[in-house]
């Protein structure tokens, strides 16, 4: 479906006595306002299923940024942040020093200055920027795979727990506290300079986060529909295109305060929701 073709579809739906009020420019600013309305609606009412299907395009997985503080700044994200869906922790913990035994292709076989380690078969183990895999460990030393050579130098324990959310009221509650184990993160407003940014309150503080989330919609080209567009709409499903006519007319009915129209327009989106 292009840009033209939606215009002449929402044109359709909406009662031909209000066609004169429905030049390009208020169109565009109707189906602003109702496509953020939309997405909300979707969000939080259908199943994950219909979520995927509907809300593809929005819907952001294993995106993975670095922390620097306990303060995480959602405007770090790659698209504007609107809903949370899942939120994990990665963890890097200092096991020792690595003196490699052996050269070549590997596996490397670490040697650490201290015994009684942690790692066990299975964990990832970073170096520098290489990571390896223990495939096998005593009290004293562990041997590793790794694609890259594994240089000489500090070693990490690297764990993933997926973390929760953090009240404010349950912080004096000892069973609620946050651990390595059990990580939580809370929804701030912190001043930066002279502007409120939302972030992510988190403890204990991790190396990196790895997050799901929902994408505010850009209106922006490819997202605005002119009606001498040409161009197909991208962005979103076939389907979720004509939910947003028959929303765009639910909107305009309010508006302009006709109720059969209204009526008409809901009862289309409860038979084809």
């Amino acid at each position: 479906m292009t840009g033209a073709q939606f215009y002449d579809l929402l044109q359709q739906k909406i009662d031909k006595a209000y066609s004169a009020y429905i030049d390009t420019t208020k169109a565009n600013r109707l189906i602003e306002e109702t496509i953020l309305r939309l997405c909300e609606k979707l969000y939080t009412t259908l199943d994950t299923q219909k979520e995927y299907d509907e809300l593809w395009s929005l819907l952001v997985k294993d995106e993975v940024r670095p922390v620097t503080n306990q303060y995480f700044d959602l405007s770090g994200l790659s698209r504007t942040y609107m809903h949370l869906f899942r939120l994990g922790f990665t963890f890097d913990t200092l096991l020792g020093n690595l003196s490699r035994t052996s050269t070549g292709a590997g596996p490397y076989t670490t040697v650490f200055t201290s015994t009684g380690h942690s790692a066990r078969k299975g964990d990832t183990i970073k170096v520098g920027a290489n990571t390896g895999t223990v495939v096998s460990y005593t009290k004293t030393k562990f041997t590793v795979t790794s694609a890259a050579s594994l240089a000489s130098g500090a070693v990490y324990l690297v764990r993933f727990f997926e973390g929760s959310e953090w009240f404010s009221d349950r912080k004096s509650d000892s069973y609620h506290a946050p651990t390595i184990f059990s990580p939580k993160y809370q929804f701030q407003n912190r001043l930066s300079g002279v502007t409120n940014v939302k972030s992510l309150y988190i403890y204990p503080q991790c190396s990196s986060l790895t997050i799901d989330y929902m994408a505010l919609p850009t209106l922006a080209t490819g997202h605005i529909f002119l009606s001498t567009d040409s161009t197909a709409i991208t962005a979103y499903t076939e389907k979720f295109l004509y939910r947003l006519a028959d929303e765009c007319v639910f909107t305009y009915a309010e508006q302009v305060r006709d109720a059969e129209l209204r009526q008409n327009s809901a009862q289309s989106i409860m038979i084809n929701p």
